[in-house]
Formats: structure tokens, sequence, C-alpha cells
């Protein structure tokens, strides 16, 4: 199925890009630039919280169309022969996934809902580590696409 294949990089990657963007914890300096003037300040624009990235509705409906093509993808198996297992080009993009969107989802929760009640466990994975599963995204997301079939197994 070639079209979740691409929905699940793609949403991998737009995943990766909005927990990295929307990570609190991510501070830029851009004061050592040696640009212009002018190329300096489209920069900053386009790093800051004015972006489509950290619009939280598109947030919202990239978290659940990442969660939900990420667990869709769990249950098929792009192998030609039924006895290999495609761990890293199918289960491994398809956990990240489901870790991107669950994070982007529990993200927006905590921040619509004032008295959330999360356990401190969801909150030190999740939260505290939202960059590095981004990252983690983003490199399933291009392992995902270079080789989409690798066999480890």
């Amino acid at each position: 199925m070639v079209q979740f294949y691409f929905l699940l990089v793609l949403l991998n990657i737009l995943a990766g890009i909005i927990l990295i963007s929307t990570d609190s914890s991510t501070e830029l300096d851009l004061s050592d630039l040696d640009a212009d003037d002018k190329k300096q300040k489209s920069v900053k624009g386009a790093l800051e919280n004015d972006s489509i990235f950290t619009n939280e509705t598109f947030g919202l409906v990239t978290g659940a169309l990442c969660a939900l093509i990420s667990f869709i993808t769990l249950f098929f198996s792009y192998s030609k022969t039924g006895k290999s297992i495609p761990i890293i080009g199918d289960l491994l993009p398809s956990i990240l996934g489901l870790a991107g969107g669950a994070t982007i989802l529990l993200d927006y929760y905590s921040k619509s809902f004032a008295d959330h009640d999360l356990p401190d466990f969801v909150e030190t994975v999740f939260f505290n580590n939202k960059k590095y599963i981004g990252f983690a995204c983003i490199i399933a997301a291009i392992i995902h696409f270079i080789i989409p079939g690798f066999i480890v197994f």
C-alpha cells in the first residue's frame, strides 16, 4: 500500500517538525548571524511562533492523523514474502509515528484543559522529551523513505 507508505513518511516529518518547533526548551540565538538585516529578519520571522507548525488546530489534526495512520500501518506488511518481518521498514516508523502523534495529542490536551491530571511518567517521557521524539520521527521518516522495505530478520 503505497498510499500508507507516503502518508506515514509525510506525517512523521510533519509531526517531528511540530514537536521540535513547539518544544519550550528550543531557544535559538540568532544574534551571531553575519547576514543582512533583511535575511536575519526573514529567518527570525520564519522561526517565530506565528508559523503553521505552532498552530493548535494544525497540530491537533496532524497528531490525530499521524497516530491513526501509524496504527493502521502496524497491521500492513510491505514485504513480498510472508516469512520475513520488516522491522526498520515498517515497525520503527509506525511506533515512532504513534509516539509523535500521541505526544502532539497529549500536548493539545494539556494546553486545552487547565485542570489536566496527567501522571508524572507521561509528562517526563512525552513532554520533557518532545524535541528528541521529533528528531526520531524525522529520522525514521527519512530512513523509511530511502529504504522502505529494509528487512532485518
